[in-house]
Parts: C-alpha cells; sequence; structure tokens
C-alpha cells in the first residue's frame, strides 16, 4: 500500500518574482513607473510692497514679533543667535552676525 502525505503538513510554496510576473497579463508587468518631475521651480518676484509683507509674516510665524520689533531685539542683543529660528530671520533680513547690516 502507497503512503500518501498527509496535506495539512505540507507548507505552500512562496511564489517567487518571476513566476508571479509570468502569471500576470502575458508576462508584462503590472507596475507602472512613476513620472519624474524635471521642472524647474519658479522664479517669484516681490515688489518692494510684497516682500515687506512677505518678511512680516515669515517673522511672525517664526519668532512671534515683528520685523521692527526683532531688528531691535537684535541690535539690542536680546536674542540667542543660536537659536535656528533666530538664525533664519537673521538670513531672511540679512542681517549680519554683529547687527551692523539690516535692511529698511
Amino acid at each position: 500500500m502507497a503512503k500518501t502525505k498527509n496535506p495539512t503538513t505540507t507548507a505552500a510554496k512562496p511564489v517567487t518574482r518571476a513566476k508571479a510576473r509570468s502569471a500576470s497579463k502575458g508576462g508584462a508587468s503590472s507596475r507602472t513607473k512613476a513620472r519624474r518631475d524635471t521642472t524647474v521651480a519658479p522664479i517669484v518676484r516681490f515688489t518692494p510692497k510684497q516682500w515687506a509683507a512677505y518678511l512680516e509674516r515669515q517673522v511672525q510665524s517664526e519668532v512671534g514679533m515683528s520685523v521692527a520689533e526683532f531688528k531691535r531685539a537684535f541690535a539690542a542683543g536680546e536674542l540667542d543667535t543660536g537659536d535656528m529660528d533666530v538664525f533664519y530671520v537673521t538670513g531672511l533680513l540679512d542681517i549680519s552676525q554683529n547687527g551692523s547690516k539690516a535692511i529698511v
């Protein structure tokens, strides 16, 4: 009498990628390649009034002060120059580390 395998003890074989590809639509991959965005960011030009409004919004959101308050506090040495938010705002305002150069 021939021995039969017990179907509950056999493990299912994993399907490899090659077998999965050959089983799909005629062997062609069903995945689509994502398109790369090769466009360049546009150059945004501000009028002086628009730039002042942009700076006011950015400074307010970063450090919670107006531009005038920030310039006064920075010139008086009241701000922590090691703080990344202060560093970012000084870059936006183009203020040097000694506070001698500031936009008007």
